[in-house]
């Protein structure tokens, strides 16, 4: 039985397994591995039994009490600084949060860990409560007023939990109206203690709060991942406000997000800035160079890549960064499982799709200029096809699981094929509630609690819109109609199930037109999720942008793609005019056999004629 335990002499865990190379590949994943030839097994660090455990319940391999026990002992230390002391959580008080709120040991950690800290990055995974960590943090250090910046679709949700948990807390939300309105919101914020607003309108609304007269002494930046562009105008207002705070002693600087190692170091780099700790690794040129693997190319530096991962994570962990997944600190939420579901595009929806391949093929062996941005195009029309051509099989699939009595979430990328599964579950007489981009935060709030309050059996979502933030835990199955580029787009729309509250398995369906587009962007999302868990430490993140390297993956497997059916239509071509001569040589000697028959008759009949 292949088994993980722990070997008192070597002093480490051990996999005892047969051989799977696959196994082998995500054990290499692991720090500190190594292979013994002699015992040939391998041996894994005590200090990564979190990882261990990962890779021993992903392949089903028997996990020993005694690494149970050792995981217990070991889970909340390994994700923290050594600077932070459990006592400091222990002792840590929290003015004017609600009685009601029961902050669990590893939120009380990351608390006293925040306020220790005062600038740093908060990476728990999603939905284990950045949320309130970040408004504990600002109560215990009494950094009244602050900033809260965040997507547009989560502002009414910051201010429900603001309330929530701080009920003597005034919360205001600025951006829910324009010109004079957006005024009057800022003149009310002056006596607020919480103040939300989105990214889109930081530019214009941080000075704007300034030249009122609020002087914040916390900022809060949700989703954080939003503003790795520094050079972009929201990015710039940002790293102002974050720069007059880190000339304070008494300010907070919080950066949440659930995916803080987005594909490669470098995206470290607008965070670290912001909290003024780049110095810390180097500075610029010090940080690529140790990180980043970077290299001076002709057209610049390229600091694409990554180097000395392990370094950069316990730097970080002991500098400005902590993060705790859910499998080490929530005991009692499930796991949850992804299963893709191969399925056959409808007869018209394959010839459509077809139709569409064949001309990119054709554009591409012809396109001599290496143009991303026409090329992209292209590939979006690609995944604009096959989604539109999976529309009536996710339609059938959800329908199912609605008949089993359980409820669903749908995540589509494109507009026209969220519309059409809507239709498509609606014209089924099924209870459907939906989240699309249009809508106001109070129209997708209105949604999820129609969904959540048991209104409705299905809600079919903008990945984008509804990705973040939402809390969907009446649904433990989530279905994916279309691939995102990114595996950090999946698992944080997974995780609108797979959060606090959820008490059933997870199970996540990808629905899967295999021979199609979704083959080559499924390996683009498994790539950057284990890119992704080799840097930070987790499985669950991965880019959110688009990068050559994918859109070259693409092209690669439609080449191979179009390729094979060039040879078979070549090979089909060959056996069809084949097959033609063969059929036209045997008429031919048919036509010879029966001229042959018929000349004996003639020569008899002549002769009959003669003698006559």
């Amino acid at each position: 039985m292949d088994t993980l335990t722990f070997d008192p002499i070597r002093k480490s865990l051990v996999f005892k397994t047969g051989y799977d190379p696959d196994l082998v590949e995500d054990i290499k994943s692991i720090p500190g591995r190594l292979w013994n030839k002699y015992s040939r097994d391998w041996t894994v660090p005590t200090t990564e039994v979190a990882a261990a455990i990962r890779v021993a319940r992903e392949y089903g391999i028997h996990i020993t009490d005694e690494v149970m026990a050792m995981s217990g002992k070991l889970k909340e230390a390994h994700e923290l600084s050594a600077a932070v002391a459990h006592e400091a959580a222990d002792n840590i008080t929290i003015p004017g949060l609600s009685d009601k709120a029961q902050l669990r040991p590893y939120q009380k950690v990351g608390v006293a860990y925040l306020a220790s800290k005062r600038r740093a990055i908060l990476a728990d995974e999603m939905g284990t409560g950045k949320t309130l960590q970040s408004l504990c943090t600002v109560a215990a250090t009494n950094a009244w007023p602050a900033v809260v910046v965040c997507p547009a679709s989560l502002r009414i949700n910051w201010q429900r939990e603001a309330q929530q948990w701080f009920p003597d807390k005034k919360a205001a939300v600025i951006g829910l109206g324009g010109g004079k309105k957006r005024d009057q919101e800022i003149l009310n914020a002056k006596d607020a203690d919480i103040i939300i607003l989105n990214y889109d309108i930081a530019k214009d609304v941080l000075p704007a709060l300034q030249d009122a007269g609020i002087e914040p002494k916390a900022l809060i930046c949700d989703e954080a991942h939003y503003v790795k562009d520094l050079k972009s105008q929201r990015g710039m207002a940002i790293q102002d406000m974050a720069h007059d705070l880190t000339q304070r002693r008494d300010s907070v600087v919080i950066l949440a997000t659930g995916t803080p190692v987005i594909n490669r170091p470098a995206d470290l780099i607008a965070p670290l800035k912001i909290m003024g700790n780049l110095n810390e690794f180097g500075g610029w040129k010090g940080f690529v160079t140790r990180y980043c693997n970077a290299k001076q190319t002709r057209w610049g530096w390229d600091i694409s890549g990554a180097s000395n991962i392990r370094e950069l994570e316990q730097k970080l962990r002991a500098t400005c960064y902590i993060r705790r997944t859910k499998d080490q600190v929530l005991q009692e939420l499930p796991d949850k499982q992804r299963t893709a579901v191969e399925i056959t595009l409808p007869p018209a929806a394959l010839k459509a799709y077809a139709d569409v391949e064949r001309e990119f093929a054709s554009w591409y062996r012809g396109f001599t200029d290496d143009n991303s941005a026409e090329t992209l195009r292209r590939i979006t029309a690609l995944r604009q096809a096959v989604g539109q051509g999976k529309i009536e099989p996710t339609i059938s699939f959800v329908k199912d699981i609605v008949d089993t009595g359980e409820k669903a979430i749908v995540f589509a990328i494109h507009k026209e094929v969220q519309d059409a599964i809507l239709n498509g579950l609606r014209a089924e007489q099924l209870r459907v509630a939906s989240i699309t981009g249009e809508m106001e935060s109070e129209q997708r709030q209105a949604a999820v609690d129609r969904f959540q309050y048991g209104q409705a059996d299905v809600i079919v979502c903008s990945q984008k819109a509804a990705g973040t933030g939402l809390t969907l835990t009446a649904a433990s199955n989530v279905v994916f109609a279309e691939y995102d580029w990114t595996a950090a787009s999946h698992d944080q729309a997974e995780d609108r199930a797979h959060r606090l509250g959820q008490k059933n398995a997870v199970n996540v369906w990808y629905i899967h037109a295999a021979g199609t587009i979704d083959d080559a962007m499924a390996q683009t999302v498994e790539y950057k999720r284990k890119i992704a868990h080799r840097v930070a430490g987790d499985r669950d993140a991965g880019d959110l942008e688009t990068s050559r390297e994918d859109i070259a993956r693409v092209l690669a497997s439609i080449a191979s793609r179009q390729g094979g059916l060039e040879k078979e239509k070549k090979k089909a071509k060959i056996d069809n005019e084949q097959q033609q001569k063969a059929e036209q040589q045997k008429a031919e000697m048919q036509q010879d056999a029966e001229a042959e028959k018929e000349k004996p008759r003639s020569r008899a009949r002549v002769s009959a004629e003669l003698e006559l």
